[in-house]
């Protein structure tokens, strides 16, 4: 009778042994450190250009919101950028939440943890939407997050908002 290779191995006590061997398990080990050695860094990354993404987005609702807002209510709308606490407010729009602050969003915080990079809005760091929704000044920001950066663009003539990747 032919012997099998791959038998069974049998304690003293002749009852079967079941498990890995320290050598299994060592290269088990190797090469899912390996596979997190490559995965990690590349999930990071995908996870601040997430950020970075969202937060842009957000923001650019929000100046829609503000333009819609103005154009609703007949009079002028400002939305102000703090770049140093990477912030911005509208002068009269209500916080959702609460109904009796002022609209004010921190992109730091969570979900987004990004910061507000530059602001260049005709030169300042807040823009000013007329009672028709219109802009007075073109102007650009830019979120980041990580190694990550979109920016926004406002078009005064149009009063169009774009995102995309820099």
């Amino acid at each position: 009778m032919p012997r099998r290779i791959c038998q069974p191995s049998h304690g003293p006590d002749g009852r079967r042994r079941r498990g890995f061997s320290l050598m299994e398990v060592v290269v088990t080990t190797l090469i899912m450190g390996v596979m997190a050695g490559v995965a990690v860094p590349r999930i990071m990354y995908n996870l601040s250009d997430y950020r970075a993404e969202s937060a842009a987005n957000r923001i650019a609702a929000d100046l829609r919101l503000a333009q819609k807002y103005a154009r609703t209510t007949g009079s002028s709308e400002t939305a102000t950028f703090d770049v140093v606490n990477d912030r911005y407010s509208f002068s009269t729009i209500p916080d959702p939440k609460t109904k009796a602050q002022v609209y004010s969003v921190n992109v730091s915080e969570s979900p987004y943890s990004a910061m507000i990079s530059s602001v260049n809005m005709g030169g300042g760091t807040s823009v000013t939407f007329n009672g028709l929704g219109f802009p007075e000044t073109s102007g650009t920001l830019s979120v980041t997050a990580g190694q990550s950066s979109w920016i926004i663009k406002l078009e005064a003539a149009s009063g169009s908002l774009t995102v995309g990747e820099e």
